[in-house]
């Protein structure tokens, strides 16, 4: 697997819309739930909803430390003032608010943010590598096409969205803007994006990504995006829309569920080779962006002899296509993958959502 500097935050917002994984893994409250940590979004999100158990396994002790200082802030701040911290509404005193979390971090994470003040006083939301970039792009937007990107975000129905981006948006500016943005040594000399090696290099990105983002247009209402909102103008604003653990009734139901996370700090693989009890549900994000195919077939290995009777696997394609015969009493549900390719928020990702027949016991 390719890895990321262990220092380096690579993304701290949100990259995923949370509320796909939870139609793809329909969890119920007694499933034991693992989910790549990231963010921490998509794994707060999963918090929205009932469930036993939930791990946060990343192999970046970096994201680590994010998502536990999201659960310290959230442990003790109301929603607005989650939100103030973390830097989506204005606040002048985030610098005073860490010194009040910071005992509740452990030792490691305590370090860590210790020795990252600007990061903290900024807003940790975007502290992330690519997150920097999202701000860059919006910049660019914002002096290039500063009145049609707020007529697309405005838009109030898909048929008038989808009309807009063929009439307006979807030209050679664009095209041109996902060329530069796609461009390999972009990706691994500024962002230094640890997935880059991972890409097959004939593989067309700025095609793929003006192909989706294409698709998305006629199926998902930017203006409903956060993750559009994000890439588009390159912060979120308390209005919304915002991930379901940001909104009210989701913050206070992933805030009540906080004492069922556990943040674990390892390659998937190790720790589905080191867990004595089986797993109901896995989130596992776009981990074939980063991983061979050796990697890749070992983690299935290792998910295969964890999985519960009746296990779900939610995985996301990013731009590398994986090669994968499931394992013996695994199907895909590739209905279901077609209906969350046509609504996901976060637009670029197609879908593999895999589920265990009860008659293939671990």
């Amino acid at each position: 697997m390719t890895r990321p500097r262990p220092d380096s935050i690579e993304y701290a917002a949100l990259h995923e819309d949370g509320l796909s994984e939870l139609r793809a893994l329909a969890l119920q409250p007694h499933a034991s739930v693992i989910a790549l940590t990231g963010s921490g979004s998509r794994v707060l999100d999963l918090l929205t909803t009932p469930l036993a158990h939930l791990t946060a396994v990343d192999w970046n002790p970096a994201q680590s430390h994010l998502l536990e200082l999201k659960c310290a802030a959230m442990r003790r701040l109301d929603q607005p003032g989650f939100l103030a911290f973390v830097g989506i509404a204005a606040e002048r005193v985030r610098a005073a608010t860490y010194r009040e979390l910071r005992g509740n971090l452990s030792v490691p994470a305590r370090a860590f943010w210790d020795a990252r003040p600007a990061s903290i006083a900024d807003g940790i939301f975007y502290a992330g590598r690519w997150e920097r970039c999202f701000a860059l792009l919006a910049r660019g937007l914002g002096w290039s096409r500063a009145r049609r990107r707020e007529r697309l975000l405005s838009c109030s129905s898909l048929d008038e969205q989808a009309a807009f981006w063929r009439a307006s948006w979807n030209d050679a500016l664009w095209r041109g803007s996902l060329r530069l943005a796609s461009m390999r040594w972009l990706w691994r000399h500024v962002l230094r994006e640890p997935g880059i090696d991972c890409i097959p290099a004939t593989a067309p990105i700025a095609d793929i990504l003006g192909a989706r983002f294409e698709r998305a247009s006629s199926n998902v209402l930017f203006a409903g995006s956060p993750w559009v909102q994000l890439v588009f103008r390159g912060r979120l604003t308390p209005e919304g829309p915002l991930p379901p653990h940001l909104e009210p009734d989701g913050y206070e139901h992933a805030r009540a569920s906080l004492d069922k996370l556990e943040i674990v700090t390892a390659t998937l693989t190790s720790h589905l080779d080191a867990r004595a009890t089986a797993f109901d549900a896995l989130s596992l994000s776009d981990i074939s962006s980063y991983a061979d195919a050796q990697s890749y077939q070992d983690l299935w290995r290792a998910i295969h002899a964890r999985a519960g009777a009746e296990a779900t696997v939610c995985e996301r394609i990013f731009l590398v296509e994986p090669q994968l015969a499931l394992p013996p009493g695994w199907r895909r549900e590739r209905e279901l993958e077609q209906r969350l390719e046509h609504s996901d928020r976060a637009v670029v990702y197609d879908f593999r959502v895999a589920r265990r027949t009860p008659s293939q016991k671990p």
